[in-house]
């Protein structure tokens, strides 16, 4: 397929995510081998592959929390530098999902959540996080110590605090490997339900069910993506 101007110019605007030949090795061991990946604006994408394959590695290095070897990785269009302001953007435009939730116990729900605006000192739409509140249906948990829920309550809570920020990007990593059926069920409709409000989606996960409810689907293996979307 052969793109005029305008068309290339609307996809590049429409890039919201680009990963280009990222390397990263562990002392002699090459874990990512020019891996290439693109999402745009409202894509919902997942990755799969077998334990020790680099999921969570790849998940930290497009959550902005670990450095690669090679490679460039652009963001709205921004070539992002691995060594400056990454936090701001982490925490303005990325809503990263921990399988462990990664919540503090001794702290209430509502507090756990509001923890990126104390550090990032970033103002947050107060309105807009009460009627999420409601959504994730965790309003009368906010004054709980988190010690005290159970996973899909902590990762409810969790997810909350990702969206915090209103992030355009959506990053989970394994979000429900802790979580029984009932729990896991409901994390993925909610995450089809982020992509119909105009997020854009990208689970890495174990499963391969899950995993191809998604639009995109690729299996991270040899260092590589490869595409295992079915239309």
């Amino acid at each position: 397929m052969i793109l005029n101007m305008d068309g290339f110019n609307h996809l590049m605007s429409n890039q919201l995510l680009r990963v280009d030949h990222l390397v990263k090795r562990y002392g002699t061991k090459t874990i990512l081998n020019q891996l290439n990946l693109t999402l745009l604006v409202n894509d919902y994408a997942s990755i799969i592959g077998k334990s020790g394959s680099g999921k969570s590695t790849l998940a930290h290095i497009l959550g902005l929390m670990d450095d690669y070897d090679e490679g460039s990785i652009y963001f709205q269009g921004r070539l992002l530098d691995p060594k400056k302001d990454n936090a701001i953007i982490r925490a303005q435009s990325i809503g990263f999902i921990f399988q462990s939730y990664n919540l503090i116990p001794h702290l209430s729900a509502e507090k756990n959540i509001l923890l990126p605006a104390v550090f990032s000192n970033l103002c947050y739409d107060k309105e807009r996080m009460k009627r999420l509140y409601e959504h994730l249906g965790i309003q009368h948990l906010l004054n709980t110590d988190v010690s005290v829920l159970s996973g899909g309550e902590k990762q409810r809570v969790a997810i909350c605090r990702s969206l915090l920020f209103d992030p355009p990007l959506i990053l989970a990593d394994e979000p429900t490997g802790n979580l029984d059926a009932e729990n896991e069920a409901l994390i993925f409709r909610l995450f089809k339900e982020l992509r119909e409000e105009g997020k854009t989606i990208l689970v890495i996960t174990h499963n391969q069910e899950r995993a191809k409810e998604a639009d995109k689907c690729y299996e991270l293996k040899g260092g590589n993506l490869h595409d295992q979307t079915i239309d």
